[in-house]
């Protein structure tokens, strides 16, 4: 009696296993599972500063991020013009000098809160997960999707002074893999511009992707960095 009985009791309890293997992470457990992916939220609170050189076929890229929130980029173009785009925050005002659109757009000015929005939500130094607000922030699990031929994660995030983005987190490494943003056209309306993120490599203990798309960088954490690079080089109009 008792032998004929077991397959029943096991049935059930093997429904249960199956269940739980299959089951999905909710947005705050891959939220979780991808900080621990990168190094964890302890060791990126010791990184102080950020410096990334990038290069690809038209152009070279310098990003440059320090405590609490302080950012620069450059991009110059080397294979025509030769002419750099620098736009900076200096953790007060946002500032850009932009000679592809003319001489005059060369002398730096101040953004406005728009162009500042749109530039910091386009930022690719670091994830976006980090810096989770306590408040204000909301994040959405949308499904599963394929990049490349590898599954992941797709999550939604809104957090206060930035535009959307769309995060694909790898489903097996929890490292980002996509990130896309809607950015507004010339001729109006808006598209979504997806970035792929890879060759990820352990720099002082965290996890850091070193190409985005065709470009591929070098990366340095901690180095030393002076405020003054932030800021504008005159007074702005």
């Amino acid at each position: 009696m008792t032998m004929s009985r077991r397959p029943f009791l096991l049935f059930p309890m093997l429904l249960l296993l199956l269940g739980n293997a299959g089951a999905q992470p909710d947005a705050n457990e891959i939220v979780r599972r991808h900080l621990d992916a990168i190094g964890g939220k302890a060791r990126w609170q010791k990184v102080e500063s950020l410096l990334l050189k990038g290069t690809n076929s038209v152009s070279t890229f310098t990003w440059v991020w320090k405590r609490p929130g302080m950012i620069r980029t450059e991009e110059r173009d080397t294979a025509y013009s030769g002419k750099t785009l620098i736009t900076a925050y200096d953790g007060k005002l946002g500032w850009i000098s932009n000679p592809f659109r003319g001489p005059d757009y060369g002398v730096p000015r101040k953004m406005d809160a728009e162009e500042l929005r749109a530039w910091q939500t386009g930022l690719l130094i670091r994830s976006d997960l980090l810096d989770m607000p306590a408040k204000g922030a909301e994040l959405k699990l949308l499904g599963r999707e394929k990049v490349g031929n590898k599954p992941a994660y797709k999550l939604s995030l809104k957090r206060p002074g930035h535009d959307e983005i769309l995060l694909w987190i790898d489903a097996a490494s929890y490292l980002l893999v996509q990130r896309a943003r809607n950015a507004k056209m010339p001729w109006g309306g808006e598209k979504l511009f997806p970035v792929q993120l890879g060759d990820y490599r352990n720099v002082e203990g965290v996890m850091i992707a070193h190409s985005t798309g065709e470009t591929r960088y070098v990366v340095q954490v901690n180095p030393a960095i002076d405020d003054v690079l932030f800021k504008p080089p005159q007074p702005l109009k």
